[in-house]
């Protein structure tokens, strides 16, 4: 059965402080409504509308105000961070969550940080398998020179088994599969073919990721939602997500955007879902306010999810 979960964007809008309390308090709200998980992404300077550049710390305040949801990163850009210093972070709020958190990562999509940091680009992705395989190797082993190796404090030999990757290439997958890591997947890319040729091309990645793996495959998959009471309300969302679309630098996401009837449908017929052992909604590239957050989540959880 297909577990629920809940992805923030933490929407910076007029007031980015603002932005993180809502999170925190969508999380309890997620929680409230039975979502099994909540993950964070990651995003520096305000890109993408984005106010989270450390999601470790938003889950340690996040762990106190809840009591069984899962809480995850999705996803940390690895690069940018000393791989050490990530686990660490990440142990604290193990511990904190009495061991709920789900550790994502990605490679950094955004050239303009890449440039902050100092860091070639094009690159990225050498640096970031290194750093996770790090971050990996130190949570079995410890940090330090073999031979003198000191564990990690509080205790981090389980945290592989709730590791992701979020990756969407083929190159990124098998590197997925010979680690034994969890697999995030979205709408990577959206052409004149539209979303439909997208998702068959993930099925065709995710297919081949739980073939290899087989019992120990996991695989989340994230999608936009958009739900409507009205039709004007849906034509209105509808043309801020196609604006939201038409301002973004990367691919273009395709909300489902509607009533929680054509959200059912929507799901119903997406070729990706029968292979997830998670699903992931949000509401990018959208910024809604935090009561029409509360309330898309409230109608997923109470019209949408019952039928499917």
């Amino acid at each position: 059965m297909t577990e629920w979960g809940v992805l923030t964007h933490v929407d910076a809008g007029s007031s980015p402080v603002d932005g993180i309390h809502d999170a925190i308090r969508l999380a309890r709200t997620a929680e409230d409504l039975g979502f099994e998980s909540f993950w964070v992404a990651q995003h520096r300077f305000g890109e993408q509308g984005g106010a989270m550049p450390s999601p470790l710390v938003l889950l340690a305040a996040i762990a106190r105000e809840t009591t069984t949801i899962s809480l995850g990163t999705a996803s940390i850009a690895a690069v940018f961070d000393d791989p050490r210093r990530i686990l660490e972070d990440a142990a604290a709020v193990d511990a904190l969550s009495s061991g709920r958190l789900q550790l994502g990562f990605g490679s950094g999509s955004s050239p303009d940080t890449s440039r902050m940091w100092g860091i070639d680009h094009a690159d990225r992705h050498t640096r970031f398998w290194s750093s996770v395989d790090t971050v990996v190797d130190a949570a079995v082993s410890g940090i330090g020179p073999v031979g003198s190796r000191r564990p990690v404090v509080p205790p981090t030999e389980t945290l592989p088994q709730r590791m992701w990757v979020t990756t969407g290439s083929d190159d990124g997958v098998e590197c997925v599969v010979a680690r034994g890591l969890g697999l995030i997947a979205g709408r990577r890319r959206v052409d004149d073919r539209g979303p439909r040729f997208e998702d068959e091309r993930v099925v065709g990645l995710i297919s081949r990721y739980r073939s290899a793996l087989g019992s120990a495959a996991r695989v989340a998959i994230s999608r936009p939602v958009l739900i409507a009471d009205t039709a004007r309300s849906a034509d209105e969302l509808r043309l801020q997500e196609q604006r939201g679309r038409a301002a973004s630098r990367r691919a273009a996401r395709h909300s489902i955007v509607g009533s929680s009837e054509q959200f059912v449908s929507g799901l119903s017929d997406d070729p990706a879902l029968p292979l997830a052992d998670h699903l992931l909604v949000h509401t990018r590239p959208v910024a809604l306010p935090h009561a029409r957050q509360v309330e898309n989540l409230r109608c997923i959880a109470e019209r949408v999810r019952p039928h499917l």
